[in-house]
């Protein structure tokens, strides 16, 4: 994290909850008339990182003071970075890092992927855009109408009547209600059962 001093940056970058992600702080241009200032926010940010859970386990946030017009604290900074990054391949972050940051692509290329399919398909469309503009209205929570268009893709490729809508709602139900027994208009299931059986198409509903 690279700060100025004497600019307001503590403030903001406390705010925006920035620190937090921050390996190392440099309080930059710290020479001339702003040396004094420059002092005053390293030791400013140097007790605001001790109250603060460091992102690396171990590793203690360093302050340093630097300036990139005269060259001062350059070394400091490149021995500091060459041991931050001993330690975090030590720990094993890196594999761990990278790992989810591979998971986390998968299911955004998964997750596109399927919005793509929707807007392919006409009716699909139409409903995802009907829904978007419920969902913004406040007419259906993101939870529910997301549930409904999921359950409407599989009854389509299934060439099925999609189910009542109390039928959707019986996950959340099921939530609530725990230990009872579920019914809801014309579908119903104990708490225990991982599927139920809309009458109206005998076909299994998973909760």
């Amino acid at each position: 994290l690279l700060i100025l001093p004497a600019s307001g940056d503590e403030l903001q970058g406390i705010k925006r909850g920035v620190m937090e992600l921050a390996d190392l702080i440099l309080v930059n241009k710290a020479d001339d008339d702003l040396q004094n200032a420059a002092r005053r926010t390293v030791s400013s940010y140097t007790q605001a990182v001790r109250l603060m859970q460091p992102r690396v386990g171990g590793w203690q946030v360093p302050v340093l003071a630097v300036s990139a017009l005269r060259g001062q604290g350059i070394s400091e900074t490149l021995d500091i970075l060459g041991k931050f990054q001993i330690q975090y391949m030590e720990s094993g972050l890196t594999e761990e890092y990278r790992a989810e940051q591979s998971r986390h692509w998968l299911r955004q290329e998964v997750s596109d992927g399927l919005i793509d399919l929707c807007r392919q398909d006409p009716v699909i469309a139409t409903r995802l855009k009907t829904l978007e503009n419920d969902v913004k209205a406040g007419r259906v929570v993101a939870t529910v109408a997301a549930r409904q268009l999921v359950d409407e893709i599989v009854q389509r490729r299934a060439g099925t009547p999609p189910c009542s809508a109390s039928s959707i709602m019986l996950p959340s139900l099921y939530r609530i209600f725990k230990k009872e027994p579920i019914s809801i208009g014309m579908c119903s299931a104990p708490k225990y059962l991982s599927r139920c059986h809309c009458p109206s198409t005998e076909s299994p509903r998973y909760l």
